[in-house]
C-alpha cells in the first residue's frame, strides 16, 4: 500500500525530515513516495521517488493508505480531503503548535502575522487528520494548552533524520568552526551571533584556535559592514548565504563545526539540533523550549540562561577543547533521540490505531 510523505510548502530545512519519514515508511512495509512543492526540485539529490504538486495528473490517490503531511501550507486541506475521500488516513506532523502572540512578536510583526496564518490553516488540518504528531514534550505541552480541542489523537515523536554523517569523515582535526547554520532571523538571534563575533578584540580574534562560519539561505547583506567584511577577507569568518543550499553543502558546514549556535530567543524545537548531534558538533543552546529535553549540560552540549559574551567565550573555548568527547556524546545522542529507524514500532502503533 502507498504512503505519500507530503510537504506543500517549500522549506529547504525540512527536506531531511521528509526523507527520514520516507525511509521509515518504506522500512515499515509501505510503498513510500514523496509529494512535494515544486521548488524542492532544485535541492533534491538522492535517488528518491518524488512527485511534485505542479504535476497533479501524475498523483494517484487511489490505493493510498497514508497521507503524511509535514508543515503548514494553504494547500494542505485541499489534498487532505482528496486523499481522505479515496480512503487514505491523514497523519499531520504539527511541527510547531501555537505558542503565544507575545512569543512570535519577538521575531517582529511580520513573523507574528505569518505564524498566526500558519496556525489558522493548521487548525483546519487538525480537524481532518486521523493522527497528530508533535516533536517534543514541550510541543505537546503547547498543543494541550491551545489546540487539543481540534484533535485529541496526538503522539510525540522527535524530528527524525537518517544518519547523513556516515558519508563524511567525522574527526576533531577537521572541526574548526563555531557555526551559525540555518535561517538568519530574530527568533534565532542571528544578530547576537554577529555581535558575539565582533565582541572579540581585533588582536585577540587573530589568535583564536578556531574560526567562525555562517551557512544560511537568508540574504544577510545588511549585516556585512566593514568590520564583518574584514573578518571574511582575513579568513576568520566563512560565509555561505543568500541562496538555498544543497543538503551536501549544509552537511559540509556541520562536518567542519565543533560547535553550533542554538542560542535562540524563541524555539519550540530546533531542526538544527539533531543535525548538530548527527555530525558530532556541540550545541550551545538557550535553556528554553525543548532544548533541555535533549541536552545534558556539559555532556552533549551547553545550556545558557542569558546572553553573557564573556561566559559564552569560555563555553566556546571549552567545547573546542573537548571536541573528541563531544563527537562521541553528540553522535550517541543523535542515535538515542532522532535516528529514524528507531521509531518503527511507534509508527506501527500509530497506524494500527487508525487503520
Amino acid at each position: 500500500m502507498k504512503a505519500y510523505i507530503a510537504s506543500f510548502n517549500f522549506s529547504p530545512g525540512h527536506l531531511s525530515h521528509l526523507i527520514a519519514w520516507y525511509k521509515l515508511f518504506n522500512l515499515s512495509g509501505y510503498n513510500a513516495k514523496l509529494l512535494l512543492h515544486n521548488d524542492y526540485n532544485c535541492i533534491i539529490e538522492d535517488n528518491l521517488e518524488v512527485y511534485y504538486i505542479n504535476a497533479e495528473k501524475n498523483i494517484d490517490a487511489s490505493d493510498t493508505g497514508i497521507l503524511f503531511i509535514y508543515s503548514p501550507a494553504i494547500k494542505n486541506n485541499k489534498y487532505a480531503n482528496i486523499f481522505k475521500e479515496s480512503g487514505a488516513k491523514i497523519i499531520y506532523l504539527y511541527h510547531e503548535p501555537w505558542h503565544s502572540l507575545r512569543e512570535y512578536l519577538k521575531e517582529g510583526v511580520v513573523h507574528a502575522f505569518k505564524a498566526s496564518g500558519a496556525h489558522f490553516f493548521s487548525t483546519k488540518l487538525l480537524k481532518i487528520a486521523n493522527v497528530v504528531i508533535v516533536p517534543s514534550q514541550f510541543a505537546l505541552h503547547l498543543y494541550e494548552r491551545k489546540d487539543i480541542k481540534y484533535n485529541n489523537n496526538v503522539f510525540v515523536i522527535p524530528l527524525l533524520f537518517d544518519d547523513e554523517a556516515n558519508e563524511f569523515e567525522i574527526n576533531s582535526e577537521k572541526k574548526k568552526y563555531f557555526s551559525y547554520i540555518g535561517t538568519a532571523c530574530k527568533g534565532h538571534a542571528f544578530d547576537r551571533f554577529i555581535d558575539f563575533i565582533l565582541s572579540f578584540d581585533k588582536s585577540e580574534i587573530l589568535k583564536l584556535p578556531f574560526r567562525f562560519q555562517i551557512a544560511t539561505r537568508t540574504d544577510i547583506s545588511k549585516y556585512i559592514n566593514k568590520d564583518v567584511d574584514l573578518l571574511i577577507k582575513q579568513g576568520i569568518l566563512k560565509l555561505k548565504q543568500g541562496k538555498p543550499l544543497a543538503n551536501s553543502e549544509i552537511n559540509q558546514a556541520y562536518t567542519e563545526s565543533f560547535a553550533v549556535w542554538n542560542l535562540y530567543n524563541r524555539s519550540t524545537q530546533s531542526g538544527v539540533l539533531p543535525k548538530t548531534f548527527m555530525f558530532g558538533a556541540c550545541p550551545i543552546a538557550s535553556n528554553i523550549g525543548s532544548f533541555p529535553e535533549f541536552i545534558n549540560n556539559g555532556e552533549n552540549g551547553f545550556l545558557i540562561d542569558e546572553y553573557d559574551f564573556e561566559n559564552l567565550k569560555k563555553i566556546v573555548y571549552k567545547s573546542f577543547e573537548e571536541k573528541d568527547k563531544m563527537i562521541v556524546n553528540c553522535r550517541n545522542s543523535f542515535f538515542n533521540y532522532f535516528y529514524f529507524a528507531n521509531y518503527k514500532m511507534e509508527l506501527k502503533q500509530i497506524i494500527e490505531k487508525i487503520v
